[in-house]
């Protein structure tokens, strides 16, 4: 199977290669992004590149679409930008698609398409408060209309761990407490369904084996509270933590109660809350030795 995956040099993408690195099965992967090169099979191409079947003459059977602009505070300072490469780069990416008769397109969507209404699976776009959202929801929407192709769209939860800029909220808090930073929360009651970026790679992986058209929700194991991080993590390194808890009563949770499944996908999260803590503290170490060779 050849499969190009784009966004190759974000955060699940780099994750991704590595784990297609190391099991080396068969099949073979080329990874475009428009910013830099993860690997030797990955290229510098942006999505919205008017000539990519030209430039990826191989056969590709499998599409997997991760470039994006990925949160609602990116959507914000790339303004109308998130709309040239959530909508018009998968456009683009279809009419390649169909060019190459590409069987399978995976794409990454978000459990924000639900914005504030997660327990309903009805969505409802009245309710979006930011641009992020609105263009996973139009994006999934064309990618259901394309004829021809099977689509799976993935819905993924809050994703944290192995974040080599800590962009991610339980990595970034992680490392303001180990680099001795103040760290301040809204309350410590806030809570969600943390999943871990590894699980988010199986289950792409797993979403390979699908044959039909399908939308899935990616979430963690269990509701986690913000409380819980900081005394998991503070038995982790050994250490009293100090918080500031700016809004103890103004906390925010995050629970799907009703949850789209596929049954022939048989994916489960396996990295709970403590496993993924403990790796986050075990990379840091080594970015921390690496630095002071």
């Amino acid at each position: 199977m050849n499969i190009l995956i784009t966004g190759s040099s974000s955060y699940i993408g780099k994750n991704l290669i590595q784990k297609l690195e190391d099991q080396k099965k068969n099949f073979k992967y080329i990874g475009i992004d428009r910013n830099k090169r993860s690997n030797k099979n990955c290229r510098v191409i942006d999505i919205n590149n008017k000539n990519l079947d030209k430039l990826i003459k191989k056969k590709i059977d499998t599409i997997i679409h991760l470039a994006a602009v990925s949160s609602h505070q990116q959507s914000i300072r790339e303004g109308s930008k998130v709309y040239d490469t959530n909508i018009k780069g998968l456009i683009n990416l279809i009419k390649f698609a169909k060019k190459k008769r590409v069987r399978r397109f995976i794409f990454i969507s978000t459990e924000w398409v639900y914005e504030n209404n997660i327990n309903n699976p009805i969505i409802d776009p009245s309710l979006y408060e930011s641009e992020y959202s609105l263009t996973k929801y139009l994006a999934e929407n064309i990618l259901k209309k394309t004829k021809g192709i099977t689509n799976i769209i993935l819905r993924l939860g809050i994703v944290y761990g192995n974040n080599p800029k800590y962009s991610s909220t339980i990595d970034k808090i992680c490392k303001d407490i180990l680099d001795k930073k103040n760290v301040k929360v809204g309350s410590l009651k806030t809570a969600r369904k943390y999943l871990h970026v590894l699980d988010v790679v199986d289950a792409i992986l797993q979403s390979l084996k699908l044959k039909k058209s399908t939308v899935i929700d990616i979430q963690g194991q269990k509701l986690i509270n913000f409380k819980k991080i900081f005394n998991t993590f503070s038995k982790i390194i050994n250490k009293k933590i100090n918080i500031k808890e700016i809004n103890p009563n103004k906390f925010s949770i995050r629970k799907q109660n009703k949850i789209l499944k596929n049954k022939n996908f048989k994916w489960r999260p396996k990295i709970d809350i403590s496993t993924g803590l403990k790796m986050i503290y075990e990379n840091y170490k080594k970015r921390q030795n690496m630095q002071n060779l």
